[in-house]
């Protein structure tokens, strides 16, 4: 079941900070929220979704090649060896500059950073189910923030019952949220409005468990 097609929505958060405090009253909301639905409740909050080492080696050997095919053009003369060790001490600068994560993060294209970030949210969705398989629903509101990305995933039997557009409000609170700010808001109202939401279609049942801990899990 978990490892089946799931459902989302993708948004653009803003950059934000996260305290104790804000932690401890994250926790207690998915706890409250917990309490009106079956329905197991995961907040993720990933720093990254990726670290693109791959940047690291593309751009700087780019560098070494395109200075390396100038240099040539300029000087077609030029000693092979002079020419090598150019080529190598720029490539080696390039790596070195690019163990900036800003600087790395800013030249990854915006499609590999969707990407990174969609399959790291089902990846941590999957695990879910793999780590509990007894568990029969769960929702996911995942947030990437390097990649300023934020989704609600949720599996098939709770999408048969609940529309994709159901969570769009949802997102769009946590977006504003975000974007003042207000990260442990974003959280505390994401959790209790998805909450209201399953409630009445999937309501808690007695004695259930707390298979999933209500802390905010952060990457």
């Amino acid at each position: 079941r978990f490892l089946r097609r799931r459902r989302g929505v993708r948004v653009m958060v803003a950059h934000t900070t996260l305290t104790d405090a804000a932690r401890a009253r994250i926790a207690a909301a998915v706890a409250e929220a917990e309490t009106l639905t079956a329905v197991e409740l995961r907040l993720v909050f990933a720093r990254s979704s990726s670290h693109y080492r791959a940047v690291e080696l593309i751009y700087p050997a780019l560098l070494a090649l395109v200075a390396g095919g100038i240099a040539s053009a300029i000087d077609p003369h030029m000693h092979a060896v002079t020419l090598f060790m150019g080529e190598a001490a720029l490539f080696l600068a390039g790596v070195g500059v690019l163990q900036w994560a800003p600087l790395r993060l800013a030249l990854v294209p915006p499609s590999v950073k969707r990407e990174a970030a969609w399959r790291h949210a089902r990846l941590h969705y999957a695990s879910i189910g793999l780590k509990q398989p007894h568990i029969k629903s769960a929702v996911l509101i995942f947030c990437s923030e390097a990649e300023r990305t934020v989704e609600i995933l949720a599996d098939d039997a709770i999408g048969e019952k609940l529309p994709p557009s159901v969570w769009q409000p949802i997102v769009e609170s946590f977006k504003a949220d975000f974007a003042r700010g207000l990260v442990a808001d974003a959280f505390v109202t994401a959790a209790g409005a998805c909450a209201a939401i399953l409630a009445p279609v999937f309501p808690a049942e007695p004695g259930q468990a707390n298979d999933v801990a209500d802390d905010l899990v952060e990457l």
